[in-house]
């Protein structure tokens, strides 16, 4: 028996997607139990994700006519197995948000001020990630896929830093640090500048991305198994390497000290020479580089993107910022993590649909404990 799906995430229009489920008869056929699940933008789900869709949609196994039915009472967590997959998909989505929440930490330690297009930055990094694969296809090229996915590793970084870099230039460096106000609504104008110039240039539809690889590797823990692709791996190891590199910019190189002295006195880092206008503009590109590196770790995991699908990073990454502690970058990215976790742990085991008010809830808690933050402190800022 084949029923067929046409599901959304939320209420994202971009998180549209179709699941095709195939029922196996049991017995004598009065019962029929979820065999294979095949999702139209990955294909074929895995032995674990077919479980977990068990779970989350009470599906495993009904009579036809009647309505589906699950025994969760015998085990309601599904097991360690079911909790360890969701911490680790919880990691992995918090690690996206983590790269793009560490941009927002190093400017605000600079202007004391959010940035609010580093979102759409983010966003314009997945739309340039499928640039290569359209050239190759465009082309009839046959270039393996992690061959491009590793250009779109390097150019759409690249790309998104230069944007930063003229975001810097044009926008924030004319409205200057006098009011605060100022650069708040210019960021505000940039993110509508980038969101409506993707709109104009690739359109409203969504943009799709085949899956690298359905490889990966599987550990067997009671109750079921816990399994990780490739792709997972890969962003794992790339917010890991992201966090180190960043924590040795900051204190182990020129720039990390510079930067650092600007954020704690910019007059009296100028006057011990220190160049406010070139360390800001270099802070600019690399919270660009930053976001479009999230953007493509995000389109090569997720495979799917739109114009509108920055609001969704920027916020919860900003969110993450503010629980981490604005003035510290890599508090800024434990604080994306900690919202990775919370929206995957929510999402597992209470609601899909209610995970991102558990995630705002969660902000308001840790800022009434911790008004500065978890990693922040009462100074202007805390590297």
């Amino acid at each position: 028996m084949r029923v067929s799906f046409e599901y959304r995430r939320g209420n994202e229009a971009w998180a549209s997607d179709s699941l095709l489920c195939l029922f196996a008869e049991v017995g004598d056929a009065e019962e029929l139990v979820l065999s294979e699940a095949i999702l139209a933008s990955q294909g074929t789900l895995t032995d674990m994700q077919t479980y977990m869709l068990q779970r989350w949609g009470r599906m495993a196994a009904f009579s036809p006519g009647k309505a589906i039915s699950y025994d969760t009472k015998s085990d309601p967590l599904g097991g360690g197995a079911f909790i360890l997959q969701v911490i680790v998909n919880g990691l992995i989505l918090g690690t996206i948000y983590a790269l793009v929440a560490v941009g927002y930490g190093i400017i605000f330690s600079l202007l004391e001020t959010v940035n609010f297009a580093f979102g759409d930055m983010a966003m314009i990094g997945t739309v340039s990630t499928v640039l290569p694969f359209a050239v190759a296809v465009t082309l009839g090229a046959d270039v393996p896929l992690l061959v491009l996915a590793a250009i779109s590793l390097i150019f759409a970084p690249a790309y998104v830093g230069l944007i930063g870099v003229v975001g810097e230039t044009l926008v924030y460096r004319p409205v200057g640090r006098a009011n605060r106000l100022a650069p708040l609504v210019a960021a505000i104008g940039f993110s509508l500048v980038l969101q409506n110039s993707a709109l104009l240039t690739q359109g409203p539809r969504a943009k799709w991305l085949q899956p690298l690889s359905h490889a990966g590797v599987e550990f067997d823990l009671p109750g079921g198994g816990v399994r990780l692709s490739f792709t997972q791996i890969g962003v794992l190891v790339s917010g890991v390497l992201t966090a180190f590199a960043i924590w040795r910019l900051l204190v182990g190189t020129k720039f990390g000290r510079e930067l650092r002295a600007v954020a704690a006195d910019a007059v009296g880092a100028s006057l011990c020479g220190v160049d406010f206008q070139g360390t800001t503009r270099r802070a600019f590109l690399l919270s660009g580089v930053l976001a479009g590196f999230g953007g493509v770790v995000f389109m090569l995991y997720y495979g799917q993107t739109d114009h509108s699908v920055g609001l969704l990073i920027g916020f919860k990454a900003l969110t993450g910022a503010i629980i981490g502690g604005l003035g510290s970058p890599l508090g800024a990215m434990a604080g994306g993590l900690i919202i990775g976790l919370v929206e995957g742990l929510f999402g597992g085991f209470v609601s899909h649909e209610w995970r991102d008010l558990a995630i705002f809830v969660a902000l308001v808690v840790i800022l009434m404990i911790r008004p500065t933050g978890l990693f922040g402190s009462s100074d202007r800022t805390n590297h």
